[in-house]
């Protein structure tokens, strides 16, 4: 079974079936009429073919001999039956191909207008392994994903309030009715390194300050990634490969590193990012100083500072406003340390 039939609604499996059944109907007409026509009057497969052809389009042809009684009154009860019917079942069949058209534009409508609510929203391209792990990973984390793929699976989608739109995330007209003026990020998941490529010029020409998140399978097309805008490039190969390395030869480490692919709420941790500001406690002191690990009980893991990223800072390190800080700690930790770096000095 395709994916296509796995990812149609029960609407439309009911509307393919009674297609079905309406076909089947007038095979079957058509196989008693063929039938008929060869016992009762002894013709061949073809003549017999012929006559149903004639009779059931009512196009006026003579017939291929001329009949007997019995033909007659054959040919009368074949013609009450096949007309009738198969006016019905063309009728059915063109009700069902209109139904499913309206239907299927009706709910792109209705998808439309929830993806032009969206604002801060993730874009998701591609929904195979990769992109189902990505928007898997960004709402367990509250994130808001919404997914672009040539053949997305509508009712599971759906069914779990996930938006998606059916197009090529490449071009332009899609991008921009996922949103993509509004959106946080775009994480560019499909399999072809070539879509993956396209799509991120695409988004960096509509939107030169989105974050930009790229797959690559093939070890040149990470700089190619980078090349045409993207702000990171993830080579699922490169990273198991390493990761596989590091459990060889630090398991310890690793299982440590591994409570941190969890939420961190369900470790009682929280990773923030906290931006100094102006006369505040923090500014034009050392973090010695301000003492945060005693008032606050959050962990500076990092300073983001004008000149690049300073990990593990020491205490000596002098705050300025403008730095962010990347911090560890619970989420009251996190609030305490936030009210000081936006308050203002005392």
């Amino acid at each position: 079974m395709t994916r296509e039939h796995l990812n149609r609604t029960p609407a439309e499996s009911e509307h393919a079936l009674r297609a079905l059944r309406w076909f089947l109907v007038i095979a079957m007409i058509i196989v008693i009429g063929v039938t008929g026509y060869r016992l009762i009057e002894g013709w061949s497969w073809l003549e017999s073919i012929y006559m149903v052809a004639i009779t059931m389009s009512t196009v006026g042809f003579g017939e291929t001999r001329p009949l007997s009684d019995a033909g007659h009154l054959f040919t009368i009860f074949f013609i009450m039956l096949s007309v009738g019917t198969i006016g019905f079942a063309l009728a059915q069949l063109v009700n069902f191909a209109l139904e499913g058209h309206i239907g299927g534009f009706r709910r792109e409508r209705r998808m439309q207008k929830k993806i032009d609510k969206l604002s801060e929203h993730n874009i998701v391209c591609g929904f195979g392994r990769v992109g189902q792990e990505v928007v898997s990973e960004l709402r367990l984390r509250g994130g808001t994903a919404m997914i672009i793929d040539l053949n997305p699976p509508v009712e599971e989608l759906e069914g779990e309030n996930i938006c998606y739109l059916r197009g090529n995330a490449s071009s332009e007209e899609v991008l921009l009715q996922a949103g993509i003026l509004r959106a946080r990020c775009l994480i560019a998941a499909m399999d072809s390194d070539t879509e993956n490529v396209f799509t991120v010029l695409t988004a960096r020409t509509l939107n030169p300050d989105l974050q930009l998140i790229a797959r690559a399978s093939e070890p040149g097309t990470s700089r190619k990634l980078m090349m045409v805008g993207a702000n990171r490039v993830i080579s699922p190969y490169v990273t198991s490969g390493r990761r596989m390395a590091a459990m060889a030869m630090q398991p310890e480490v690793v299982d440590f590193l591994e409570q941190f692919n969890q939420p961190l709420d369900e470790i009682g941790l929280e990773l923030g990012k906290v931006e100094v500001t102006p006369n505040c406690e923090l500014d034009q002191h050392s973090l010695a100083e301000v003492d945060l690990r005693r008032r606050s009980g959050a962990m500076v893991l990092a300073v983001y500072t004008s000149d690049g990223v300073v990990f593990n800072p020491d205490a000596h390190m002098q705050l300025e406003s403008g730095q962010r800080l990347m911090v560890l700690g619970s989420r009251q930790q996190l609030i305490k340390l936030k009210e000081m770096a936006a308050g203002a000095k005392s």
